[in-house]
């Protein structure tokens, strides 16, 4: 029985990196999407209003777009206020990290788990420059590797590329052997 070869000679390990390169342009292909998925996914969630207790936020985002109930009148700071704004107090600080590691958590999508983590550094990120208080039990050169790369994401807001890598300068001169 003669049997007609499909892989013309190429060995078993041949064969699987050429599927991988092929599988690997195809990745890269739709990488452009992704980025701006996890961008609007991020801007929405930076928009989103957030109150002292996590588990308010669903609540508030509903019925602050009704005019009428009283949630509509309460002046509600933002996500992405608090994150980038000097004045929002640790104890805010630690629930927007806690949030942020909840969203991450629950995340089905990677687009969704990576708006997670840039809430959570964010948070962290804050207290470290704005506060000089670390509320994460990370070192800091965990925090130094987290924070370059999550500034070098291509879908990350401006605003929070800015305090990661002030945050990153801050964890560098923590520790002078990450320079």
């Amino acid at each position: 029985m003669n049997k007609e070869q499909t892989t013309y000679g190429l060995n078993r390990e041949k064969v699987v990196r050429i599927l991988q390169i092929g599988s690997e342009k195809e990745e890269l292909e739709h990488e452009p999407f992704i980025h701006e998925d996890t961008a609007e996914l991020l801007r929405d969630q930076l928009a989103q209003p957030f109150l002292s207790d996590c588990t308010m936020n669903f609540c508030a985002s509903r019925l602050s777009k009704i005019p009428c109930h009283p949630a509509a009148l309460m002046p509600l700071e933002t996500i992405g206020d608090l994150l980038w704004n000097r004045e929002t107090t640790t104890s805010v600080l630690k629930r927007l990290k806690k949030f942020g590691k909840s969203l991450f958590s629950k995340g089905k999508i990677a687009s969704q788990r990576d708006i997670g983590l840039a809430i959570y550094y964010g948070a962290i990120a804050n207290a470290l420059v704005f506060h000089d208080v670390r509320i994460t039990r990370l070192s800091y050169l965990d925090l130094y590797r987290s924070f370059i790369a999550l500034a070098e994401k291509e879908w990350m807001s401006p605003q929070l590329q800015s305090l990661f890598r002030r945050a990153h300068e801050y964890c560098k001169a923590k520790g002078s052997r990450y320079r």
